[in-house]
């Protein structure tokens, strides 16, 4: 049985939020009140604000201490689904320094994941190989064949036949097809750009 999916406005931008070096919640703008009422189906805490913060949100800002205090490495971003949508998003998170370079406030931005951060999720679904979920990534960047072969190190003849078996695999005849059926299908029609996906099957 498939979940309705919500819909709602494209238009919505970033969400910010400010964080004191406590885990206070300072500041927060509308759009991110509108991303973590979305959000507000997972496991979430409320804090001073009555704003349901969501394990992901918590744990973003975790890492985002540890980085900066150097006991974690990398970068503090994670990626979440939306059961309200199905849409995908990602909350990365990074700590400001004050004027003597103490460790201060910490900026979370959570907004609606690109297409190349989620074709890797959805391309395990088709069974694609390692190389081909590469070759697809690159094709949700928009990506052309030339360019492909150069990255990778292969023949564009031999990208073509990578491209000819991920089409068949995901069942489509196109480069535009391929990131619509991987997207639309999988997550919130919402979530795509038309013009995006124009670029992609030139």
């Amino acid at each position: 049985m498939r979940t309705a999916l919500v819909r709602v406005s494209p238009r919505r931008g970033p969400g910010l939020m400010l964080f004191a070096s406590s885990g206070e919640l300072l500041s927060v703008n509308d759009d991110a009140r509108a991303w973590l009422d979305e959000l507000a189906g997972t496991a979430a805490q409320r804090d001073a604000f009555g704003i349901p913060l969501p394990m992901v949100v918590v744990s973003t800002l975790i890492r985002a201490r540890a980085v900066a205090e150097e006991r974690d490495h990398g970068r503090a971003r994670a990626r979440i689904q939306s059961r309200a949508t199905g849409r995908w998003l990602v909350c990365h998170a990074s700590c400001m320094r004050d004027a003597n370079g103490t460790i201060g406030n910490t900026a979370l931005v959570i907004e609606p994941a690109h297409a190349s951060e989620i074709a890797p999720i959805i391309t395990q679904a088709y069974s694609l190989s390692p190389r081909e979920q590469q070759i697809t990534q690159l094709i949700a960047r928009g990506v052309g064949t030339a360019d492909i072969a150069d990255e990778l190190l292969l023949s564009t003849h031999t990208v073509r036949d990578y491209v000819k078996a991920i089409f068949e695999k995901v069942g489509v005849s196109s480069r535009g097809e391929l990131v619509a059926k991987l997207l639309a299908e999988h997550y919130a029609p919402i979530h795509l750009d038309p013009e995006g996906i124009d670029r992609v099957g030139e």
